[in-house]
């Protein structure tokens, strides 16, 4: 205990001495623009930001917002996907020269880009009455400047991050449908017919079965491809894992990551088709705390927390 009474003073302490090199800039954290959910486009924000005395903007644009679900267990061929734009798909590099673009042209409101990851959902239930968890339980991460480093981060649904388990032999099981299918198609198979006392030979392909066949092989392939899935399954709740992971991730990258509105709750249902969805995140404070305190174990760190209510959350 006296230990960490000794360090929290050294944390106070340091973070009450003056610095030359840092000034202090009105800023908005949390941004999104045109590019992904936002309704403004970067230059109206900037020109917004300096009518308003904000000297910075901190981007928060969505890097990969994809919910699927699927069918076991086959559960690429027959997924469902909802999408809304984010950046990995448009192009990190052309994102972040982007934002360099404007930042020329605008050199008085400081811009710094950076990605709202969703490192985890998970479902419960089943069909046709569905439970969404933590579509909202995100990480804001910034100070990764490079496209391919970028591209990497451990998010739900990244296929840069996956890895091959029994779920994907099976999603590649239906592929070899191919096999049969063109072998309906490409050969001719005999059939006898008789007509009175003579026996006709007729050469023809199964189109209808060749074709119904190859489509599924074809739709198999086009769905599971590369065939790897999530390390962290969304078929269950694997705690503050996965959320660690990309904390992990971004540190060792030289970033930095954030929790993103821990004690908003996010509810709302929808029906899909047949299906009744429900999607909740329930607010999680204490796994700032769970998962930063993973970090001090690890690395014998110091990590002050410090809650300004007209900022924010403040990480020394």
């Amino acid at each position: 205990m006296r230990r960490w009474l000794a360090l929290l003073a050294v944390g106070l302490a340091v973070s009450a001495l003056p610095a030359a090199a840092l000034e202090r800039l009105p800023a908005a954290l949390h941004v999104h623009s045109d590019l992904t959910t936002g309704d403004f486009s970067l230059e109206d924000l900037t020109q917004m930001a300096e009518r308003q005395g904000i000297e910075a903007l901190l981007l928060s644009e969505n890097y990969l917002l994809r919910i699927t679900y699927g069918l076991p267990p086959f559960r690429a061929l027959t997924r469902v996907a909802y999408e809304e734009r984010g950046v990995l798909a448009a192009g990190l590099d052309r994102y972040l020269a982007r934002v360099a673009e404007v930042r020329r042209n605008h050199p008085r409101v400081l811009l710094v880009p950076g990605v709202e990851v969703m490192p985890h959902f998970y479902w419960t239930g089943s069909p046709p009455v569905l439970t969404l968890h933590n579509t909202q339980k995100n990480l804001l991460v910034f100070g990764i400047s490079d496209p391919e480093a970028l591209a990497g981060l451990p998010a739900i649904g990244n296929p840069r991050t996956g890895r091959y388990t029994w779920q994907s032999a099976m999603d590649a099981v239906p592929v070899v449908l191919l096999i049969p299918g063109l072998a309906l198609i490409l050969r001719k198979r005999p059939r006898r017919h008789r007509i009175g006392r003579t026996v006709v030979v007729i050469r023809r392909r199964a189109w209808l079965a060749g074709t119904v066949l190859t489509g599924l092989g074809l739709l198999a392939l086009a769905r599971g491809w590369p065939f790897t899935v999530d390390r962290y399954s969304p078929w269950r709740d694997h705690g503050v894992a996965p959320y660690q992971a990309l904390i992990d991730h971004v540190e060792r990258l030289g970033g930095a990551a954030v929790w993103s509105f821990p004690e908003a709750p996010d509810l709302g249902e929808r029906a899909v088709g047949p299906l009744h969805v429900t999607w909740r995140t329930d607010p999680y404070p204490d796994d700032l705390l769970r998962t930063w305190v993973v970090q001090v174990q690890r690395h014998d760190l110091f990590i002050a927390v410090f809650h300004c209510p007209p900022v924010g959350t403040v990480l020394l």
